[in-house]
């Protein structure tokens, strides 16, 4: 080899571990940078009606505001174009549907006819009928455990999955899992009743069996496996 082309493998082999320590030293921070600022925009849409209660729950006091959401859909960006928020202001709850256009967020939906409440909440992402697009889970504490709903978007609106009474009205399931019980790629809703405390805290609770109620989705929203 010459010694130009020597000189010239040198250079190239200088560039490329120039590139990888630029390439090593780029920190990603704008997944972190889209969290703190999802959190801002979750908190600006807190509705007003549960503020409405804040002076009768807590003396006013700020801290009984809690939130939580999850991500249903991401743009060409990777920054977050569809969310579904919880709030709950430590007793009534409500879950909206912020979506982000080119002028910014906006409420494009909430949930109705149902009593949603909670002393916090938590929501994750999870595709229950394994078309590709992710339901929102909501859960809420109630002190002994959970109140779940299942949220779904479709055609512009927010679909409650959740059961429903004999008047058609949604109702949560309790300390819940989704989990594919007929092997059909469906995920089945399994609610687990809190277990009974004793009378006397110092004995053991009785070994008696609790009753779990098992949902299925069909027709638009989870009902009861006979």
């Amino acid at each position: 080899m010459s010694d130009w082309l020597r000189a010239l493998d040198r250079r190239m082999s200088t560039i490329r571990l120039s590139l990888l320590w630029v390439a090593a030293s780029v920190v990603p921070v704008a997944a972190g940078a889209q969290a703190t600022d999802l959190a801002a925009i979750v908190a600006q849409f807190y509705p007003a009606s549960l503020d409405a209660d804040v002076a009768a729950i807590a003396a006013g006091r700020a801290d009984v505001r809690h939130q939580c959401w999850v991500v249903l859909k991401a743009g060409p960006d990777g920054g977050p174009v569809l969310v579904v928020a919880a709030y709950t202001n430590s007793q009534s709850g409500a879950v909206r549907v912020l979506a982000r256009d080119a002028a910014g967020f906006r409420v494009a939906d909430e949930a109705s006819g149902a009593a949603i409440a909670g002393s916090s909440c938590r929501a994750e992402a999870i595709d229950v009928d394994r078309d590709g697009m992710p339901e929102a889970v909501v859960r809420f504490d109630n002190g002994a455990g959970t109140s779940d709903w299942v949220y779904a978007w479709r055609d512009g609106a927010l679909a409650d999955l959740s059961p429903l009474t004999a008047e058609g009205v949604p109702i949560p399931v309790f300390n819940s899992d989704l989990v594919d019980l007929d092997g059909d790629g469906v995920l089945e809703l399994r609610s687990h009743p809190p277990q009974p405390r004793p009378s006397d805290p110092t004995r053991p609770s009785p070994s008696a069996a609790v009753a779990v109620t098992v949902f299925r989705l069909s027709g638009g929203s989870y009902v009861p496996v006979p």
